[in-house]
């Protein structure tokens, strides 16, 4: 499960923050195999989250959000949902793919 879920969530995602600004999101692996997800968006610099996978779950910067292998594959690899423990009921959706943002564009 845990080199599944790795494998269908590394590459580039966009997706909406809290305040609705486009953000674009690059999940990477480093030589230790931990991931790390960079953010950019609209109205915030970039900024750097670690990414643990335990089992089928990978749990998001010290676990506020979480998402399961199941539903990656309910997604077809295509889509993300990011839960919340602290807001149950509230989630956190991202495409396969980046969006250009003007403002908050990437430097590729």
């Amino acid at each position: 499960g845990r080199t599944r879920l790795k494998k269908a969530i590394l590459g580039w995602w966009s997706g909406t923050s809290n305040a609705g600004s486009q953000q674009n999101h690059k999940i990477m692996e480093d030589h230790n195999s931990v991931l790390w997800c960079a953010t950019s968006s609209e109205d915030r610099p970039k900024r750097w989250t670690r990414i643990r996978i335990q089992g089928k779950t990978a749990y998001w910067g010290h676990g506020d959000l979480t998402l399961d292998l199941a539903e990656v594959d309910k997604g077809g690899g295509e889509q993300l949902h990011w839960r919340s423990w602290k807001s149950p009921g509230k989630v956190w959706t991202w495409s396969r793919g980046y969006q250009d943002t003007s403002a908050g564009a990437w430097n590729h």
